[in-house]
C-alpha cells in the first residue's frame, strides 16, 4: 500500500516536472518598460525626449523568466563634446542573452538636448504677504546676502532675472523682526548658493 502511494506521488511529480519543462521551453513574446538613467558631467544639462523605453522580445519562457525579475532600468553614459542636439540609438545599450531576440524598441532613438551649465549672480527679492497692523509701515528691508549664485543651464539662466524668497507673512506685525528664509527655485534642477538668506524688516509707526 505504501509502495503504491509512493509510486503515485512520484508519477505526479514527474508529470508536473514535464509539464513545467514543456511550458518553459515554449517560445513566447513579451514586452517590458525600461526606465532611462542618464549619466553625464555636472557642467552639462541634458533634456531627454523621454525617460521610458518600451521593449518587445521573443524567446523561450525559461530564458525570459529571468528578465522579468531583473531591474528594468537602462543606464546610458553620455560624454558630450558640444552643446546642441544628439540622437542615441537605444538598441546598442540593451544586453540580452543570445537566445532572446529583440522584436521592437520604442522609441528606437533617444533625442536629447545638451546645454552648458553656467553660474550667474542674481539679486534676491523679498516676497511679502499680508498687511501690517494698522498705523505701521515698512521703513526698509535688509537682505543678507543681497546677491546669490545660481547654477543653471544657459537657457534657464535667461529666464531667471532674479531670485525670490519664500513667502514672509507680515500680518498684524508692528515690530521690527529678522528671519532666515529659504529661496524659491524657478526650476527644480537648478542650484542656488546659498539656499537661504537673512531678511530684516524694519517696521516703524506712522506719525499721527
Amino acid at each position: 500500500m505504501e509502495d503504491n502511494k509512493a509510486i503515485f506521488l512520484l508519477s505526479i511529480f514527474i508529470s508536473l516536472f514535464v509539464f513545467i519543462y514543456v511550458k518553459l521551453d515554449k517560445v513566447i513574446r513579451v514586452s517590458f518598460n525600461y526606465h532611462l538613467e542618464l549619466n553625464y558631467p555636472d557642467y552639462f544639462r541634458i533634456i531627454p525626449s523621454t525617460n521610458k523605453v518600451y521593449v518587445e522580445v521573443l524567446g523561450k519562457a525559461k530564458d525570459l523568466i529571468f528578465l522579468a525579475f531583473r531591474k528594468k532600468s537602462l543606464e546610458i553614459n553620455i560624454e558630450p563634446q558640444r552643446v546642441g542636439n544628439l540622437s542615441i540609438i537605444l538598441k546598442d545599450f540593451f544586453t540580452f542573452p543570445n537566445e532572446v531576440k529583440i522584436i521592437r524598441i520604442y522609441p528606437e532613438t533617444l533625442n536629447v538636448i545638451i546645454e552648458k551649465v553656467v553660474q550667474k549672480r542674481r539679486e534676491v527679492k523679498v516676497n511679502l504677504i499680508g498687511k501690517l497692523k494698522e498705523g505701521y509701515f515698512i521703513d526698509s528691508i535688509i537682505v543678507e546676502p543681497k546677491f546669490v549664485d545660481v547654477i543653471a543651464s544657459e537657457s534657464q539662466s535667461l529666464n531667471i532675472p532674479y531670485i525670490q524668497t519664500e513667502d514672509i507673512d507680515i500680518s498684524n506685525r508692528f515690530k521690527t523682526f529678522e528671519i532666515k528664509v529659504p529661496l524659491k527655485k524657478f526650476f527644480d534642477d537648478i542650484k542656488i548658493i546659498p539656499e537661504s538668506v537673512s531678511v530684516k524688516i524694519i517696521i516703524s509707526e506712522a506719525i499721527k
